[in-house]
């Protein structure tokens, strides 16, 4: 073992490290300071000079729990566009997700199938593809009841329970900050042969435009999944829903998507773009058999999901952009009449 030591490679690699410890410049692999990184390659070498002989600085202290950790001068961070619907620097997407009725709301009903279930169930697909992307997504409900008001946000008003429904379902989007609002529903009528997919939007919000975007892509998309599914159905369009609802000479907005209202069945607004999907009539006996297939239910969810893809595409890409002197402020209107049960 002793006579390792006059190997001539030995004694180079003591001569290297005896130079090293004499104040000589050495190679370093690893990361950079600051960098937060290795390079391309996943390997950086720098040369790194030693210290001057002077005491190391103490520590810093841990950052206390809770409290964020301030960024190295080295690394500043990326300028980040001020824009509503941008996330914030690593903040993800958050979606809000309204399985339409619920508990004692059926809905629609057709092929023994309810509406409250199957909009459920397709919004729980939905849920899993968007958390796959690294989404946050937050339900109106995830169970056959109604949405439960969050704290603090009972409605104002002591209506008929459906209309507390209607306004928690607005508040628990607004309380978790989500970016989208995603009203999903199946149709039906009085006319066993009514057909098809449509897509409901609000064309009187400070967020009209992007209201018609992410209407224009849920229908597109609905439509061509539903298509590739095995089902050919029918494009009934975009529904602008400002004579939605006619009563003694009135119109009035679906209650999730329209403006604040004053005095009316929901006071409170959201505060983000917002559609409501209507894929297929229950009440048509056909279709009410479309959404007892399961490859049915997840074509119908993919479609949201493509079509969310694509809209925040656009936000990010600038496509949709906000004036830079943002939303005008919102006025709530005044509609004295309730109209028929809300949708």
């Amino acid at each position: 073992m002793r006579a390792a030591m006059h190997h001539p490679l030995i004694l180079l690699l003591f001569a290297v490290l005896l130079s090293s410890a004499c104040g000589g410049a050495h190679l370093v692999r690893g990361e950079l300071p600051g960098t937060g990184g290795a390079a391309a390659d996943g390997t950086v070498i720098a040369t790194v000079s030693p210290p001057p002989a002077a005491a190391e600085p103490a520590a810093a202290a841990p950052p206390a729990i809770g409290q964020a950790s301030r960024p190295s001068p080295a690394t500043p961070p990326p300028t980040v566009p001020l824009h509503p619907f941008l996330p914030a620097n690593g903040r993800p997407r958050v979606v809000a997700l309204d399985p339409g009725h619920g508990g004692p709301e059926v809905g629609a009903a057709g092929a023994g199938v309810a509406e409250k279930d199957v909009n459920l169930r397709i919004a729980l697909k939905l849920k899993a593809l968007l958390e796959r992307d690294g989404m946050i997504v937050v339900l109106t409900r995830d169970e056959d009841r109604r949405a439960v008001p969050p704290p603090g946000f009972e409605p104002p008003l002591d209506w008929r329970d459906t209309r507390k429904d209607l306004q928690a379902r607005i508040d628990i989007a607004n309380l978790a900050g989500a970016d989208v609002f995603i009203s999903i529903h199946n149709n039906g009528s009085s006319n066993p042969n009514e057909r098809g997919t449509e897509v409901w939007w609000d064309g009187r919000r400070p967020f009209a435009a992007y209201n018609r975007a992410l209407a224009e892509l849920v229908l597109e998309e609905l439509l061509h999944h539903i298509r590739a599914a095995g089902y050919p159905t029918v494009n009934r369009g975009l529904k602008e829903d400002s004579s939605f609802r006619i009563w003694q000479g009135r119109a009035f907005p679906i209650f999730v998507l329209g403006p604040p209202r004053t005095g009316a069945v929901t006071t409170r607004a959201t505060n983000m773009p917002a559609v409501l999907g209507e894929s297929l009539f229950l009440s048509n006996p056909s279709e009410a058999v479309q959404l007892t297939r399961e490859e049915m239910l997840d074509a119908i969810a993919r479609g949201y999901h493509a079509a969310l893809t694509r809209y925040f595409h656009l936000i990010d890409d600038g496509t949709l952009a906000l004036p830079p002197e943002g939303l005008p402020p919102e006025t709530p209107n005044h509609y004295d009449l309730p109209g028929p049960t809300p949708r």
